[in-house]
């Protein structure tokens, strides 16, 4: 069988010049591209393949599928064939955080198994959710014996349970170093930690968090009494009718969260209830130096954003809210009438017909949005507008935040923009991964659509090679300032490829 167009979007690179020192960029004419295809394996004879189930691992580097033969379902890793099974779970195979494992959840008979990195495990009545931790080294996953259902982690069984939770049942800590989950005991639910720690029993438990320094955790529970408390460092807060969502503060020494008593809202802050004076109010986000806390929040009809306490103006509708790296800046985008503005610190920038973002550099000293009027797209930054396109989108700030590039349409035309510099029109550009700066913020790479086939184009010098498609969820990689590579396919020889390129100034 011949393998369907995968189509995926993605971003270009330009000439850029410093407005500090007339230093250029690299650019297409002053850049050699070596280039390089490498077959990673080539779809097996008298199969059938489920796209929808490729699968590219975070850094572009690892790819897996899933297969039908005669001998049953198999997964497909670079190139190498799993053994057979009776049944793949959907929605696996997955790839750890850091790429450089994989699990999928298979049938053998009337048992279920996960296969981690190619090893099958116990096999079990049935397998519910799993989760790596953030520093990709354990597997956690729900599992059922007979009638009861527990949690295994790295092969190894805990407590048994009348049931683990379903939906969202895990969490574990930043450090990796701990874990809770939510299980049901007769007809009450608890939340179990890995320590061994076990809650109080509750209607209803979900929420589960932990702080940034993962010695704090928090979660939302449901008493007897049909009311709400959240619950944190195992002690309850006040009972509500509703809780919102919990907030860690970057310091990990404040929590917030919205709470709905009757028809108001109010904000809690470190267990203190504020005043129910809100219709609604959104979720609160901490300054990422843990000494400011914003928040919007609708009163008569009007929304407003409350920053340390005080309310700034009113709109018909805020959203978006963003502090600065540094802290000392908020941006939101908001609506008044039928106009939208993009507000910085307070201050109301021009009126659109409607505004996306924002988007603030590393050094957070610049701001950019995309912005529509009289049918019309533009990139604003730093408070000044680009050129007019059909669409405008997917503005990314280099490492450095002294460059930014977009996507724009140009009729039924893709383009990149970078510094404000229009690079060549293409059939299309991926959105997903778009555009690409190199760790140095020297290079830029991006995918691109010309005449049926996909292309890199690297310092907006597009690769003499081409491949039919490149693989869904792949992007480019920088894997050093001058090395870029991603995963595509050659369909007439249904080849799953690895594409590279090699950067040289002249």
């Amino acid at each position: 069988m011949k393998l369907g167009r995968i189509v995926i979007l993605f971003a270009t690179a330009v000439l850029i010049i410093t407005s500090a020192a007339s230093c250029l960029w690299a650019q297409g004419e002053d850049v050699i591209l070596t280039e390089k295809i490498t077959s990673m394996g080539i779809l097996p004879v008298n199969v059938a393949l489920f796209p929808k189930s490729v699968q590219v691992s975070p850094d572009s580097a690892h790819y897996s599928y899933v297969i039908k033969s005669e001998e049953g379902f198999h997964v497909l890793q670079d190139g190498k064939k799993g053994p057979p099974y009776d049944g793949i779970q959907k929605g696996t195979p997955v790839y750890s955080y850091d790429s450089a494992h994989f699990v999928y959840i298979a049938r053998k008979g009337e048992k279920w198994h996960i296969v981690l990195d190619g090893q099958e495990l116990s096999p079990y009545n049935g397998i519910g959710a799993f989760a790596f931790s953030p520093d990709s080294a354990h597997l956690l996953y729900s599992a059922q014996k007979d009638k009861k259902q527990f949690v295994v982690l790295d092969g190894k069984d805990g407590p048994s349970y009348d049931m683990i939770g379903k939906r969202n049942p895990f969490a574990f800590s930043p450090d990796s170093s701990s874990f809770a989950y939510i299980a049901l005991k007769g007809r009450k639910w608890h939340v179990v930690r890995s320590d061994g720690m076990e809650s109080p029993p509750w209607r209803a438990v979900g929420g589960l968090l932990y702080s940034k320094n993962s010695a704090r955790f928090g979660y939302t529970a449901k008493k007897d009494n049909e009311k709400w408390v959240v619950v944190v460092d195992g002690e309850e807060g006040p009972p509500h009718d509703l809780p919102g969502l919990l907030t860690f503060s970057p310091d990990s020494r404040h929590f917030a969260y919205s709470a709905k008593k009757d028809d108001e809202w109010m904000m809690v802050i470190d267990g203190k209830k504020g005043r129910a004076e809100y219709e609604q109010i959104g979720i609160p986000l901490y300054s990422h130096n843990s000494s400011v806390l914003a928040y919007p929040v609708m009163k008569k009809g009007k929304w407003y954003m409350i920053k340390d306490g005080k309310e700034g103006k009113a709109y018909d509708a805020l959203e978006n809210h963003l502090i600065s790296g540094d802290s000392a800046h908020l941006a939101y985008r908001a609506q008044s009438g039928e106009k939208w503005h993009m507000i910085k610190d307070g201050r109301e920038g021009p009126a659109y017909d409607t505004v996306t973002g924002p988007l603030m550099s590393a050094d957070s000293a610049r701001l950019a949005y995309c912005a529509k009027k009289n049918d019309k797209w533009y990139l604003v930054l730093d408070g000044k507008e680009g050129p007019a396109y059909d669409l405008v989108t997917n503005p990314l700030f280099s490492p450095d935040s002294r460059r930014i590039a977009y996507i724009a349409m140009r009729g039924d035309k893709w383009t990149i923009v970078i510094d404000g510099n229009e690079g060549p029109l293409y059939d299309a550009v991926p959105e997903e991964g778009s555009p690409v700066f190199s760790p140095d913020s020297a290079h830029t790479a991006y995918m691109a659509q010309k005449e049926n086939k996909w292309l890199l184009v690297v310092d907006g010098k597009e690769t003499a090679k081409r491949v039919d498609n490149f693989l869904p969820g792949s992007i480019p990689v920088f894997t050093s300032p001058t090395h870029v590579h991603s995963l595509g396919l050659l369909a007439e020889k249904e080849d799953f490829v690895r594409f590279e390129v090699e950067i040289q100034e002249k």
